[in-house]
């Protein structure tokens, strides 16, 4: 990637594998295990990583600004730096405003949204339905309802996730998107 980025500097191409690079590599140093199981060095590298994947999005951004990956990238970034509310919100502006119904940053939003993360099952849902319903037949957007079922799983709910009343529409809806993709 860098002889890449030296080679062809303007390239935003090489300047969204580098950000994309840095926010994977930030992933390896931080591991997988529960954050319990994740040591204070890990966790600094994986913040310092996301740091510098940041501008290198933002460069990425510039260079192809009708591009959504460059944005989409800045989600995983959200989420391991504990982005507030309002600043996702304006990093999905930003990703709406190139693609309005693109599948991955939406999963990945989603993630963002989940109580797990940054929000609540409230805010996902709230989330997924505001997909759901903005996307045209055919979209894969179509199929967020179930994504939030799938997300949510059932540590909160009362009673198997499928028994809850919001599964039955999530799955109709999931049927007649893939019957018009």
């Amino acid at each position: 990637v860098k002889a890449w980025r030296t080679e062809y500097p303007g390239d935003p191409s090489a300047a969204l594998v580098h950000a994309d690079a840095l926010v994977s590599l930030a992933g390896e140093v931080r591991g997988a295990q529960l954050a319990k199981h994740t040591t204070s060095e890990q966790f600094e590298g994986f913040h310092r990583l996301l740091a510098e994947a940041l501008p290198a999005c933002r460069e990425a951004a510039r260079m192809a600004p009708e591009d959504p990956c460059p944005w989409i990238a800045q989600i995983t970034i959200a989420l391991g730096l504990g982005w507030a509310h309002d600043d996702f919100r304006a990093l999905w502006a930003e990703i709406t405003a190139r693609d309005p119904h693109h599948f991955g940053a939406h999963v990945s939003a989603l993630q963002y949204w989940c109580a797990k993360w940054r929000g609540s099952h409230e805010l996902m849902y709230a989330f997924a339905e505001q997909a759901a319903a903005a996307a045209p037949p055919g979209r894969r957007a179509r199929t967020m309802r179930t994504g939030a079922a799938r997300a949510a799983g059932c540590r909160e709910a009362k009673g198997p996730v499928y028994d809850q009343p919001f599964v039955d529409p999530a799955i109709d809806a999931t049927l007649d998107a893939v019957a018009r993709i």
